[in-house]
């Protein structure tokens, strides 16, 4: 490291390399501070995973946009902007791949985690780490992991907060969008949808039956009208 700072500053002098330095230690130091609950319950969750490294198969096997765990505590600012009650609410997650975001909402009081991911590679990661999560938290909420296809998946009839990180393309999205307008015809509720990176927002902004109520440069919040 020493040699490559000293190369660096001969390179391109003393302002560009503490540039550089400073944002190789400021990324160090999210990282380590993000995988403090692996490190806590001795799982893994770390990890990018690229689109052509995802085991997918059948009809939306090339929508993935691959997995890349959530930032811990932008998760949590992003549970605290949704302002639910908890008891009440299920929460899922629409590409859970290792579980990150399921187990970071099992330490919340909601009345079900759901995480659903169609990488059957991803989702047996996801299995080892929630059970050896629940071996520290025995008595956290219940967490049910589906090996499935969002666009396909059954949405539950409570409120919901369903969480996405960008985790496939326009096509899959209407469907699962659909889906969830259905299920609240079926039985009108509060559903919110926290969407992180979201490239593909104006599916939901499309969306009769939601309303934006917060947009940040990390994320956005839809809700479903009173």
């Amino acid at each position: 490291m020493l040699k490559k700072i000293g190369s660096r500053l001969r390179r391109d002098g003393i302002g560009a390399t503490f540039k550089a330095v400073h944002g190789f230690l400021h990324h160090q130091w999210h990282a380590w501070r993000d995988e403090a609950m692996d490190r806590r319950y001795g799982i893994d969750t770390r990890g990018i995973v690229e689109a052509n490294e995802v085991d997918c198969i059948g009809e939306h096997g090339t929508q993935s946009n691959g997995h890349e765990p959530i930032q811990r505590l932008l998760f949590e600012r992003m549970l605290d902007a949704a302002a639910l009650d908890y008891a009440a609410c299920t929460f899922i997650d629409f590409g859970s791949g290792k579980g990150r975001a399921v187990i970071l909402a099992a330490h919340r009081p909601f009345h079900r985690v759901i995480g659903v991911e169609f990488s059957s590679a991803l989702h047996a990661i996801a299995e080892s780490n929630v059970s050896r999560f629940r071996t520290f938290m025995p008595t956290c909420v219940d967490i049910e992991l589906r090996c499935e296809d969002a666009a396909t998946t059954d949405i539950p009839p409570s409120s919901l907060l369903c969480f996405l990180y960008n985790p496939f393309g326009e096509v899959v999205l209407q469907k699962v969008c659909r889906r969830i307008f259905e299920s609240f015809v079926a039985h009108p509720r509060q559903i919110s949808i926290l969407y992180r990176n979201p490239v593909c927002h104006h599916v939901l902004d499309e969306c009769s039956f939601l309303r934006l109520t917060l947009a940040t440069p990390d994320f956005r919040l839809y809700q479903t009208h009173p």
